[in-house]
């Protein structure tokens, strides 16, 4: 994830990365889809599992602060507004992560996944260009 994140490319390049490495995972072209090991079944084996919550907690945690490091090197090079809140904006890239990983399991198709959410959607919450759906059509993640 620290790679795809590479602070030499374009903000949107570089979420893009990250969402398309995860979907390189969640959707392997000769294999079932499989998600994401920590959120399909480490959220669910967390509640009675100590150590399985611990680890799901460190690696939400990673996901934020590789997020969050790269949104804020996004600020100071002026990508992002300066009153831009990078810790709020790594929770939100983080969380569609989390929902592109849940998603994945449905069979979602791979450019939907990429077109629908993840890394576009990242960017657009955090400020990016507002690239709504064309009018009629609909959000293949969610519906």
């Amino acid at each position: 994830m620290e790679a795809a994140l590479d602070e030499t490319l374009p903000l949107a390049e570089a979420l893009l990365r990250v969402f398309d490495g995860a979907l390189a995972w969640y959707l392997p072209p000769s294999a079932a889809q499989r998600g994401c090991l920590l959120i399909g079944t480490a959220a669910a084996e967390a509640v009675a599992d100590t150590a399985v919550r611990e680890r799901l907690a460190a690696g939400l945690r990673a996901f934020d602060q590789a997020f969050e490091r790269r949104l804020r090197h996004a600020v100071q090079q002026g990508e992002l507004p300066a009153d831009a809140d990078p810790a709020m904006l790594a929770r939100v890239a983080s969380a569609l992560l989390h929902s592109t990983a849940l998603r994945a399991r449905r069979r979602t198709a791979r450019g939907a996944a990429r077109d629908g959410g993840g890394g576009r959607g990242a960017h657009l919450r955090c400020g990016g260009a507002d690239k709504r759906l064309p009018e009629g059509s609909h959000d293949p993640l969610i519906n």
